[in-house]
């Protein structure tokens, strides 16, 4: 990357800051998405930013116009390389792509796969890291001054890490992949300096945004363990303090979990209230609704038993598209237990 730029560019600096000013493009989406929940926590869609081709192509145009002023860009090919790593991020971030890679790797489908982010990271490493792995084996392959034995070790290595990425096994690709960035540092340690170690600068801001959104999903968790062992109580501050982290985990979840353990102590209201919460900070029907019809199914004797709410909540998921199927089928068995019992139109 960094030979897209001329090395007399701004006194000799910008070829080496150029790879990180791409990682920080690469990722410059997410943080306009984490301001925008810093200034509003509860964005009932917090992916407005993320999937909208518009205010990426704004981000790559603003990105381009200020590169070209200062770096005085005069060449067409780095704002190609800059408006390419921009929309990968609409490209790879998208649900279908995400889900499409796991059901991949993982051979199974979306609806049967129960696993976490970090769960699914294997698959994301085998699948976007192969290409990574690929550059820097051909980029070595083809570097001056090296024997045509490296050459040939090079090529082998890069359909071995082919072969190894379709196994679909961590034991077999990812050394595979450690070896070959090995050998391709080793072949390319001629070109490396010094100064190229401020191109992890850029990485810090990522860094802290995946620390805050894992401490989130880390104290729901905790939220989960407590209410499991019958500290509901506990759970609900623990749920609390999740809130509290301004990130981009889904904070539905926090609030469903914590509507649980209140109505595990019977504190209905409060119940009620986070479940609606919950409702109001998803990007469309799913769970929560779910959760809060069988809610108003299920306290007889009180103000809160509203089996028509209930009704009006599961039709609203069934009637959703998209919507996966093990929601579906549990809104489904739901309003097939009303209409038994005559609470149902």
């Amino acid at each position: 990357m960094g030979e897209w730029v001329s090395p007399g560019a701004r006194n000799h600096r910008l070829p080496y800051v150029w790879p990180g000013i791409m990682v920080l493009l690469a990722y410059a989406v997410d943080l306009g998405e984490w301001m925008a929940i810093l200034c509003n926590p509860d964005l009932d869609d917090p992916r407005f930013l993320n999937h909208s081709p518009v205010l990426v192509a704004g981000i790559s145009a603003g990105v381009c116009v200020v590169l070209g002023l200062y770096c005085r860009l005069r060449r067409p090919w780095p704002y190609v390389v800059i408006v390419g790593v921009v929309f990968s991020h609409l490209l790879l971030d998208f649900v279908s792509v995400r889900i499409a890679v796991a059901e991949w790797y993982f051979q199974e489908a979306y609806e049967d796969l129960q696993r976490s982010h970090t769960a699914a990271l294997p698959a994301e490493l085998c699948v976007y890291g192969a290409p990574l792995v690929w550059t820097l084996l051909l980029r070595a392959s083809f570097a001056r001054g090296v024997s045509p034995g490296v050459r040939f070790t090079s090529k082998v290595l890069v359909i071995l890490c082919a072969v190894s990425a379709w196994t679909r096994h961590v034991t077999i690709w990812a050394p595979l992949y450690v070896v070959s960035v090995l050998h391709g540092g080793i072949v390319l340690r001629r070109h490396l300096n010094p100064r190229l170690l401020w191109n992890v600068v850029p990485l810090l801001p990522l860094f802290a945004l995946g620390a805050t959104t894992w401490l989130a999903g880390h104290r729901l968790e905790q939220g989960r363990l407590l209410a499991r062992q019958g500290l509901d109580r506990e759970a609900i501050h623990v749920y609390q303090t999740a809130l509290d982290v301004r990130s981009r985990s889904g904070r539905s979840s926090v609030y469903l979990f914590m509507g649980i353990s209140h109505a595990k102590l019977g504190e209905l209201s409060a119940a009620e209230r986070a479940y609606r919460k919950a409702i109001a900070v998803s990007s469309g029907p799913g769970w929560p609704e779910v959760v809060l019809a069988r809610f108003y199914f299920r306290h007889e004797g009180t103000p809160f038993f509203q089996p028509e709410k209930a009704v009006r909540l599961l039709r609203r998921v069934l009637d959703a598209k998209g919507m996966p199927r093990p929601v579906r089928e549990s809104a489904r068995s739901k309003l097939k237990y009303l209409h038994k019992r005559g609470l149902a139109p």
